[in-house]
């Protein structure tokens, strides 16, 4: 889980950033191939940009199991899916 970025709980501010071409690879689970976000953490995108991200399973975009904030951000072109097939599908976020 999270290729580019995995957050276990903590608080996570990305502004004016990217998470780009990153990869969740494995057997059988991986996935949130940009992000993953577990235990409660706290996300907020401000002004950023997760993109181009893959995963073996969905999601390759960002996983979480709590709702995040997206402030002018942008998820997409990320493979299988953006978000959808996450615990919560974050504001925002779509496909």
């Amino acid at each position: 889980m999270g290729g580019g970025i995995y957050d276990d709980g903590g608080t996570l501010v990305l502004r004016y950033s990217s998470v780009d071409r990153n990869s969740a690879n494995g057997s059988g689970n991986s996935q949130g191939g940009g992000i993953s976000n577990i235990s409660g953490g706290v996300v907020t995108l401000d002004h950023s940009e997760v993109n181009n991200n893959a995963s073996t399973v969905a999601l390759g975009g960002v996983w979480t199991d709590t709702q995040f904030t997206v402030n002018r951000s942008e998820i997409r072109r990320n493979i299988p899916t953006n978000c959808d097939g996450s615990p919560v599908i974050g504001t925002g976020c779509v496909g």
